[in-house]
């Protein structure tokens, strides 16, 4: 994550573009922060999550 106010907002709206997403909860702490994902594991799987997110610049862990 980033430290600007927009950065948890790239990061919400690029996981919810991910097919098979439900729900996408985001809680920043300084220039990190947690994310907690719902989604349908018919249909995508953590990997693409996180791609989703690493193909915007962000580090995942």
């Amino acid at each position: 994550m980033c430290n600007c106010s927009s950065c948890p907002f790239v990061v919400e709206s690029a996981i919810k573009k991910v097919d098979g997403v439900k729900e996408v909860t985001i809680e920043t702490k300084g220039t990190e922060g947690d994310v907690t994902v719902s989604f349908d594991d018919a249909k995508t799987d953590i990997n693409r999550i996180q791609k989703a997110v690493s193909d915007l610049g962000y580090g995942v862990k």
